[in-house]
């Protein structure tokens, strides 16, 4: 059975090597499985979603949470048949906390777990 040998990043790309006593060594054929899929296999793929009854109706929403460190307010979109803002992200496994924005206030849904962080504020949360 042809193996591979798995290498630092900073050498060359992985090397075939055909013998069965070297460390670090997978089946040719399981390795590029587990090179494709391996995202998947650990992360969850998950829908955030919020669904606004206000008047107007927001024309943008975003959504930031812990899971980037709150750096990045991450664009939804409205889905006109289910009448909701979407965004799907792929979460590790762990808890995150999040908040939803339109285009002047910050809030929580409430169909969603609340709870309060360190700080005192109040955020959704989710459990992957």
């Amino acid at each position: 059975m042809q193996h591979i040998t798995l290498l630092p990043k900073d050498q060359k790309s992985a090397e075939r090597k055909t013998s069965h006593n070297e460390t670090n060594q997978i089946p040719l054929k399981y390795y590029n499985i587990l090179k494709n899929d391996f995202e998947s296999v650990v992360r969850t793929r998950v829908c955030l979603k919020v669904k606004v009854d206000t008047l107007p109706a927001p024309k943008c929403m975003w959504v930031q949470g812990d899971f980037d460190n709150w750096k990045e307010k991450h664009e939804m979109k409205f889905d006109t048949y289910a009448q909701e803002w979407k965004v799907y992200f792929a979460f590790m496994p762990g808890r995150y906390n999040y908040k939803f924005y339109d285009e002047d206030t910050w809030f929580c849904s409430e169909t969603d777990p609340i709870d309060i962080d360190e700080f005192g504020n109040k955020n959704n949360v989710l459990t992957v």
